[in-house]
């Protein structure tokens, strides 16, 4: 595993936890996170070429821990600019406090998003081909 591109690549969760928040993604956010889920399986195939599986899965959960935690931080703002997201929040939460809702929501989210970066990297270092550091053998 290398914790240093899974943290680098996770850190954007950040950033669209509070674009989601301040209202900048409307209509726009799951084109933006097939973006990041693809433009991480690339990094991934060409910086961490072992256990890319292992890599995606790490990203792409700590991409919904993180993205729902600085919502929930920013719970004001989200409810403010997100009216759909308040309505389904009120219907679903079914008594849950509304940010606990949020960050559990956001873990099961980040655990699929885990096995979708996780196997978007993996196919993706399988295009990449055998590095050049790797031993090849000679017949």
């Amino acid at each position: 595993m290398n914790i240093r591109i899974v943290l680098s690549l996770s850190l954007v969760a950040i950033l669209m936890g509070a674009a989601t928040s301040f209202g900048l993604t409307q209509n726009l956010e799951w084109v933006l996170w097939v973006v990041i889920a693809l433009f991480s399986a690339y990094l991934i195939a060409k910086r961490a070429r072992q256990r890319p599986m292992v890599n995606g899965f790490l990203v792409g959960l700590l991409c919904g821990i993180l993205n729902s935690a600085t919502e929930s931080l920013l719970f004001d703002s989200y409810i403010a600019n997100n009216p759909r997201a308040a309505e389904r929040l009120a219907k679903i939460s079914m008594g849950i406090d509304p940010m606990a809702f949020i960050l559990l929501s956001g873990t099961i989210i980040g655990l699929a998003a885990g096995v979708l970066f996780g196997v978007l990297a993996l196919l993706a270092s399988r295009l990449e081909g055998p590095s050049s550091s790797r031993p090849t053998s000679k017949r």
